[in-house]
């Protein structure tokens, strides 16, 4: 059984952990344009030979794809790296890295399912301790291409694909976003606080587009000593979490903000947030739509008031209205319809069970999938409750049944984000 118990308090906005920036060793770090030094072989897995001869691939493309298997995005994204490198054959290595030991990544290959599916077994460093300290990062997927023994570029996987492998192998250069995980929160370079007329600045706003030196984050604020001024910003994300981020300063999330919960009244939806459905990578669109927004004044107001500034700014530099409002929605229900019956629950198997405890938080849960409408729990089930795997409404409906519980198709009255375009 999955020792997963899921509590009340989900929030809108996901982080990912990362290791503070002061404990990564950069003193040997590669940047594009480097050369390599003359490495040691590596322990790999999946190839060919037990070692990774660096010098005899050299005069291939090398992608270095650093991962770990915790890491959803990065297992999703093996079956398209596969399909490269087999396309490309013997003028393109696709390796991935890892620090976790050939014991553990056989295992690995050996029973994911989707790899498996996929018909997958990516040539793998394994135990690696030596290529993370030319190649520093905190967050997977990273990536390194490497071409005549210079390192050609680092990135998101996002942007390896046929038409950038194919002009570094005919000798050309590619252009896309550095992925840099030690990229400053703000801009360090401080605006003159002393206008060409020679007046004090009293204030600013900006809007622009994506900014590559920058890390993502949600609405943050700051006062700035040296300028005398607070500072509003949000760095490198989609028009809808801009809002959704800033709207979380002033409204606490009780639920997921999942698609049905959000009414578009523009004309093109695709511009404002990113849709996996879509072809193109997530790091792809976040370069052509992706905002950043810096507030500068010297009000002194309160918290509140600041972010409300901000959603206020957004709204006007972007045209929009963005703002909740009550309308009734297909949703779903758990009602109770009878008596928990103790003697089919503990037959439940234990290896297809997820632990929920009660009923509002298995309205997350089944939120959090994104392939339901808005979940309400009218029953106000508090028990432990042994979830199946998956998302099979009928196949779950089956395990409630064992509870007195059941999910039923509704319609009810529901908070929904209305965005429309002025």
């Amino acid at each position: 059984m999955n020792k997963l118990i899921l509590m009340l308090g989900f929030v809108l906005l996901g982080f990912t952990s990362q290791a503070p920036k002061n404990q990564i060793d950069r003193s040997k770090e590669l940047k594009i344009g480097s050369k390599l030094p003359s490495f040691p072989k590596s322990a790999i897995i999946n190839y060919p030979g037990k070692l990774y001869d660096y010098k005899k691939s050299d005069t291939k493309l090398i992608i270095l794809d650093f991962f770990n298997t915790g890491c959803a995005s990065c297992i999703e994204n093996m079956p398209r790296l596969s399909k490269l490198k087999m396309q490309f054959k013997d003028r393109l290595d696709v390796v991935m890295v890892t620090y976790e030991d050939k014991q553990r990544m056989e295992k690995f290959y050996a029973n994911n399912k989707f790899l498996k599916e996929n018909n997958v077994k990516i040539p793998t460093i394994v135990s690696d301790t030596l290529l993370k300290k030319y190649f520093p990062h905190q967050a997977v997927s990273h990536t390194v291409w490497i071409i005549n023994n210079e390192v050609k570029a680092i990135s998101h996987p996002d942007f390896v694909n046929k038409e950038n492998i194919q002009r570094l192998l005919d000798g050309k250069t590619i252009s896309i976003p550095l992925k840099d995980d030690f990229a400053i929160s703000e801009i360090e370079e401080r605006s003159e606080t002393i206008d060409s007329k020679g007046k004090s600045l009293m204030g600013s706003i900006q809007l622009t587009g994506y900014k590559n030196n920058l890390n993502s984050t949600g609405l943050k604020y700051r006062y700035d000593s040296l300028q005398q001024m607070h500072v509003t910003y949000i760095n490198n994300l989609d028009i809808l979490g801009a809002f959704t981020a800033a709207w979380a300063h002033i409204k606490t999330p009780k639920y997921f903000l999942t698609k049905d919960r959000v009414v578009w009244e523009v004309a093109n939806p695709d511009r404002y947030f990113y849709d996996k459905s879509k072809s193109l990578p997530y790091h792809a669109w976040a370069e052509q739509y992706a905002i950043c927004y810096e507030r500068k004044d010297c009000l002194e107001v309160s918290d509140t008031v600041r972010v409300q500034k901000a959603l206020e700014d957004l709204s006007d530099l972007l045209n929009l209205d963005v703002k909740w409002e009550t309308r009734k929605r297909p949703c779903l229900i758990i009602v109770n319809e009878g008596k928990t019956d103790e003697k089919k629950i503990a037959e439940i198997p234990d290896s297809d069970s997820n632990l929920v405890e009660g009923a509002e938080t298995l309205t997350g849960y089944l939120d959090f999938a994104g392939v339901f409408p808005p979940v309400f729990d009218e029953s106000k089930y508090t028990g432990i409750i042994k979830v199946p795997n998956g998302y099979d409404l009928e196949k779950l409906n089956a395990r409630l049944s064992c509870y007195g519980l059941k999910v039923k198709e509704s319609v009810r009255d529901m908070e929904v984000l209305m965005i429309r375009e002025r």
